[in-house]
């Protein structure tokens, strides 16, 4: 089978001739879509190059899937739309910015719109200053060129930031293996409103490294198995498999048993799911077909759903590999654009293949366990996770990870901490304690509640510490005074605010108080205002200090608005419990005292001792 999966440059992407078969719909992208191919490229890009030390840094853009041609060109089945507009930006570019050197003579052809050949070719030789004509045809493409012009025009500085990081902006394009029925193919993408993603690239490439049909079949189910993020693993097998895998209580898999060719001997002898071969497979549409079977067959025992994952399965991937590769640092490890350049080396060869499929079925299980999930049947607005397990009975149900089954004040801490580190990385290429979490409880250590809070733990002393730029001396009052207002990372505060409920603070806050509801708390609030009614302005050095500021609520920072900090107490208790650092700000108000710069800097004295005294006190194992 021939098959190429090829990096190419956005700026060298025309360096090809491509065109756009007559069963392919017209060009649809509106000013909506547009804008964000364009603030990608702006804003994802800046950010990998803000966020890493490696100056050449890819970013990857999306997948273009074609058919190579007798006479060379390149037939696209999937990505016409990125690729139209992406024919339009170089159009626009190559007339505005001298010098650009983007090559744009092969420019996109459709086998079925002569109007939109005409329309390119028109826009193509239109003058750097003529406007766009009258057109009663090809509108959508004229269209689209107004809208990139338009969002230039409005944004010279973008222009610049998007002239830079075109440079480190790539497509994959994929070539589909020979004989693949290309109607059916673009049929079934339509039918679905879906596209081929990477993670199903990628189970092509470890199926295709493992020659053994059992083993293709074993690891088959175990990727379709470890990729329904929203239901526990156990429950993704039949019933029958359950049992072999698995204790009896479903708590833990039994001894030896993720050895390969015990996997191998259970899947084999108890399964007739199809063999899953090739990438022309996955295209064909097999790749939902064995996972639709298996969810409506293996789960007649299983309550309706109630969880969903705090991670898709492509960042379950990249997880698991930073795992493997036993590194968390690496800012691309959890890029979801380079998931196959991540997971390249785990295919090399039959024996990796096998050896990453098999532990990704006990990471998945590791998940699972000891990872938070939202719980659906939450009725309120507050983020809720569980910290659940499957156990047997007559039929599964849940239970407690930690503590006893109808008691979760065990676990509750856990469960905060991991709540606010959810809250805090928003972004699952920046939720790393997910790693670090995983790596302990992949090389056997200790499970223990405490073991597993400690690890947590130390992970956000390592991000404070990283921030502060201290991560090899105790911190001192100094260190903390180095950043101030908005540009404090949110982990000090939510990190201060979990040392406040865990140990709490002289009968203001009791330890490990119940009911906390963990919110997305994003939004940094002056307790005394930026925008005072009576302009009594404080200096910028107290008002953004630490100690005049809390995390809570976009909702919240709206309703307390230019309020005083007297009239937050006393109109807004609600937001005050949002936070257990601002609830000890409010408490010298409830004690009759008046909010002045000097308690404000008491306050930060106090606050910045506590987060001294825990981070000096701990061994991070930076």
């Amino acid at each position: 089978m021939s098959e190429e999966i090829k990096e190419i440059k956005i700026t060298d992407i025309f360096s090809y001739k491509y065109i756009v078969p007559i069963y392919q719909r017209k060009y649809s992208w509106t000013e909506k879509e547009i804008e964000q191919l364009l603030e990608d490229i702006i804003y994802n890009n800046s950010n990998n190059s803000n966020n890493s030390n490696n100056s050449n840094n890819k970013y990857f853009l999306g997948t273009l899937t074609v058919d190579k041609k007798d006479d060379g060109r390149y037939e696209v089945i999937d990505g016409q739309q990125r690729l139209t507009t992406l024919s339009l930006i170089m159009i626009y570019l190559n007339k505005h910015i001298e010098n650009l050197n983007i090559n744009i003579d092969n420019m996109l052809s459709f086998e079925a719109r002569q109007i939109y050949d005409n329309a390119l070719n028109a826009l193509k030789n239109m003058k750097e200053n003529e406007e766009i004509g009258a057109y009663d045809n090809a509108k959508e493409i004229y269209e689209g060129y107004r809208c990139i012009e338009s969002y230039f025009k409005s944004n010279t500085s973008n222009q610049q930031t998007f002239l830079v990081n075109i440079k480190k902006t790539f497509l994959v394009r994929v070539q589909v293996p020979e004989n693949t029925d290309l109607n059916h193919y673009f049929e079934i993408m339509n039918t679905r409103g879906e596209q081929l993603e990477l993670h199903h690239i990628a189970k092509a490439k470890f199926l295709e490294a493992i020659n053994d049909s059992n083993d293709k079949r074993t690891a088959s189910i175990i990727w379709d198995a470890c990729s329904q993020m929203n239901r526990y693993v156990q429950m993704s097998f039949k019933p029958e498999i359950r049992k072999k895998l698995f204790e009896e209580d479903l708590s833990d898999f039994k001894e030896d048993v993720l050895h390969w060719d015990t996997l191998k001997s259970i899947f084999n002898t108890t399964v007739d799911n199809e063999d899953i071969k090739t990438l022309k497979d996955i295209i064909d549409g097999h790749f939902d077909k064995q996972v639709n079977e298996n969810k409506d067959k293996n789960n007649t025992d299983e309550k309706p759903e109630r969880f969903e994952s705090i991670i898709i399965f492509p960042y379950f991937l990249l997880h698991l590999n930073a795992v493997m590769q036993d590194s968390r640092d690496e800012d691309s490890l959890y890029d979801d654009k380079k998931l196959l350049i991540n997971l390249a080396e785990h295919h090399e060869n039959k024996e990796s293949a096998k050896k990453f499929i098999s532990n990704m079925l006990k990471c998945r299980f590791l998940f699972d366990k000891y990872i938070v999930k939202r719980d659906y049947q939450d009725d309120d607005n507050n983020l809720k996770l569980s910290l659940l397990k499957y156990k047997d009975g007559s039929k599964p149900y849940l239970v407690n990870t930690y503590g006893k089954e109808e008691d979760e004040s065990t676990q509750e801490p856990l469960k905060i901490l991991q709540s606010l580190l959810r809250i805090t990385y928003t972004s699952p290429r920046t939720m790393k304690w997910i790693t670090a979490l995983l790596k302990h409880l992949f090389d056997g250590k200790d499970a223990g509640l405490e073991s597993v809070i400690n690890v947590l733990e130390n992970h956000c002393i390592e991000k404070i510490k990283k921030f502060y730029g201290c991560a090899t001396k105790e911190f001192t009052e100094e260190d903390f005074n180095k950043q101030t207002g908005f540009n404090i990372e949110r982990i000090v505060f939510t990190y201060l605010d979990y040392l406040l409920y865990r140990d709490g603070y002289e009968g203001i806050i009791e330890p490990k108080f119940n009911n906390w509801k963990v919110q997305f708390r994003n939004s940094i609030e002056h307790f005394y205002p930026q925008n005072p009614e009576n302009k009594d302005d404080w200096g910028d050095d107290i008002l953004h200090c630490f100690g005049n500021l809390a995390l809570i609520t976009v909702s919240g920072n709206s309703k307390f608005s230019n309020y005083y900090p007297d009239g937050k107490v006393k109109n807004f208790n609600e937001i005050i419990q949002q936070s257990p650092k601002l609830k000890i700000m409010a408490s010298y108000i409830k004690n009759g005292e008046i909010w002045t710069q000097d308690i404000a800097k008491k306050h930060e004295k106090e606050m910045f001792e506590i987060l001294a005294k825990e981070i000096n006190g701990k061994n991070s194992n930076i």
